[in-house]
């Protein structure tokens, strides 16, 4: 199975048809984080729906790179999944140097930035600041029933009585 997936991957980077996926995962990165900055995991979700159409084409190409015949003659001397992981492995191992790419890239060109003093501070933070909360989020005693109706707090166990409030178990914050 080394093999295979040594074959693919040099009949993938000998044709040159590596070039073509990482190109336009630059060019994508590059007009994603040319426009500014952005926090790090806003900037990196973002490209990581970006590329996954990039990673997919990629993967897409280098499982057509052998002929049809070659493809088919692999099939029979390891076997059917074990030529299909081997073409699977050989395509995680390619999306490797893109993944690292996307990783790096928006740091050198200056488009993410790291929280400071100045940033406002993030919901879970502020929440997690101001003590215990409650499903609606309002700050609340450990001994004080919750204002919202919808809360179990309010009324422990109620959410048991009805079929249609099965909702309300994730009510505790």
């Amino acid at each position: 199975m080394t093999a295979l997936i040594r074959m693919r991957l040099a009949g993938f980077l000998q044709t040159g048809r590596a070039a073509a996926p990482l190109l336009a995962a630059l060019v994508v990165l590059s007009i994603l984080y040319g426009g500014g900055q952005a926090q790090a995991g806003e900037a990196y979700g973002v490209s990581a729906a970006i590329l996954f159409a990039v990673l997919a084409w990629q993967t897409k190409i280098l499982l057509d790179v052998e002929p049809d015949v070659q493809r088919r003659l692999g099939r029979v001397a390891v076997g059917a999944a074990r030529e299909s992981a081997a073409g699977i492995v050989a395509a995680l191992v390619a999306g490797l140097p893109v993944i690292l790419v996307a990783l790096v890239l928006p740091w050198l060109v200056g488009g993410v930035t790291t929280p400071g003093e100045g940033d406002p501070p993030s919901p879970r933070a502020s929440r997690s600041a101001s003590g215990p909360t409650c499903c609606c989020s309002c700050p609340r005693s450990p001994s004080a029933p919750c204002p919202a109706a919808r809360c179990r707090r309010r009324r422990p166990g109620a959410w048991r009585s009805s079929s249609a409030a099965w909702w309300r178990r994730s009510c505790w914050a």
